[in-house]
């Protein structure tokens, strides 16, 4: 038995079905800013380093060409990230495209590693 209210028992059920069930009450917008700023902040303070590392790594391994080599890599990441998710819409499952983006995906993050000065 689950306890939602003082007075109000219900099974298990009863309750997946009330926790599955459409909301009957507005969201109010402070809780909707909230939420965006807090998500919005999250990615920021996970894929800033990310991004500021990756051009910096480029900037070691072509000085002369590292606008056009952060625009290349991040470009074919971008592109192989929708088309794994294209494959996955039309066969139901990322099992096709599992194969092909891992060499984009090295190209992406351990090329710049692996050639960088060490």
């Amino acid at each position: 038995m689950i306890h939602v209210m003082r007075d109000l028992t219900i099974g298990q059920a009863d309750a997946l079905s009330l926790a599955l069930a459409e909301p009957d009450q507005h969201v109010r917008h402070r809780w909707i800013l909230g939420l965006t700023l807090a998500s919005l902040g999250m990615w920021m303070a996970t894929q800033t380093p990310l991004q500021v590392m990756l051009a910096l790594q480029l900037q070691d391994i072509t000085p002369r060409h590292k606008v056009v080599a952060l625009a290349v890599v991040t470009g074919v990441g971008a592109i192989s990230s929708a088309l794994a998710t294209r494959l996955r819409r039309t066969t139901g499952s990322r099992s096709p495209g599992v194969g092909w983006p891992r060499p984009t995906g090295s190209a992406r993050g351990s090329t710049p590693i692996s050639a960088g000065p060490g």
